[in-house]
């Protein structure tokens, strides 16, 4: 129990963790993109000198594969809940039109650090650090 909270006066902890697992769904598709995003053009340099290519796909392409990543946690979300609680409920349906917005704002700043992180090369190691992904090597204690 972390703090002895209570979830809608249920004291399940299977319920806080499923609640917990969704937040991180959600952090890790924002936080993946944006990660990516200030890297993207400079890593991709053959593209942007030999060929007309539109760099405006590379965060998009991007999105994509962060977008599989949550639809990976998604289905192992609805599979936990499935064996929870029996049931799935019928306002499943709206998932998609919840996360297009999350999808369009984040898109929209990937595009706009993409294009700083070419002018500003530290622009990558900010955006880790507000993201709070940075990698951190974990003390052995921590590792069950």
């Amino acid at each position: 129990m972390i703090f002895k909270s209570r979830w809608s006066g249920d004291d399940s902890r299977t319920l806080f963790a499923v609640v917990l697992f969704v937040g991180m769904i959600v952090l890790g598709l924002f936080s993946e993109v944006l990660n990516r995003a200030p890297s993207l053009i400079l890593s991709n340099v053959n593209y942007v000198k030999k060929v007309v290519f539109p760099l405006e796909i590379l965060p998009v392409i991007t999105m994509g594969a962060a977008l599989f990543h949550s639809l990976i946690s998604l289905g192992a979300l609805l599979v936990v809940f499935i064996l929870f609680n029996g049931y799935l409920h019928w306002t499943v349906i709206f998932t998609p039109l919840v996360l297009l917005p999350l999808v369009i704002v984040t898109l929209g700043i990937s595009w706009i650090l993409a294009a700083l992180g070419v002018f500003l090369r530290d622009v990558g190691q900010t955006i880790g650090i507000i993201t709070h992904r940075v990698n951190v090597p974990v003390p052995q204690c921590f590792i069950l």
